[in-house]
């Protein structure tokens, strides 16, 4: 009899809440509302294999926990890449647990999701006139903008 084994999985995409704050016309992640969101002791039981891990949802952000969740899956791959993904739209609340999540591990990334300038990204595409606000700072070409911060 022929042995063959699994290869071990070194990505992941990892939704940790439903919940969002835009109205994409795209994603109706939205939508779901009978949903549990996992403890941040859950994802002790994720593999440690993981070289690249993306923090998704929903909007991670809207996590009061989200700093404990990436502990917890930073312990267990502590050489991963760790990037979270995120509409972008409460700046004041990432910067708050970007900080905090960095004190836990240092290769964190967090990626920005932005449609195009002006018109086009406040447009209905995302259901709110809150992006130009909040992305006027980003680059002007961009389709997407992702910050990698390191600890010393």
């Amino acid at each position: 009899m022929a042995s063959w084994s699994v290869p071990k999985p070194f990505d992941a995409v990892i939704a940790v809440t439903y919940r969002c704050n835009a109205r994409c016309q795209m994603c109706n992640i939205w939508q779901v509302k009978d949903h549990d969101d996992c403890q941040p002791q859950h994802y002790r039981n994720i593999p440690n294999t993981l070289r690249h891990i993306n923090i998704s949802g929903g909007e991670p952000f809207l996590r009061v926990d989200l700093p404990e969740i990436v502990r917890v899956v930073a312990e267990r791959n502590p050489t991963a890449h760790i990037l979270v993904s995120s509409n972008g739209f409460q700046p004041s609340r990432t910067v708050e647990a970007v900080r905090k999540m960095m004190g836990y591990h240092n290769k964190l990334g967090v990626g920005i999701s932005i449609d195009g300038i002006g018109a086009k990204h406040d447009g209905s595409s995302r259901g709110s006139s809150l992006r130009r606000r909040r992305t006027t700072s980003l680059p002007t070409r961009a389709r997407s903008c992702c910050l990698w911060f390191r600890s010393n």
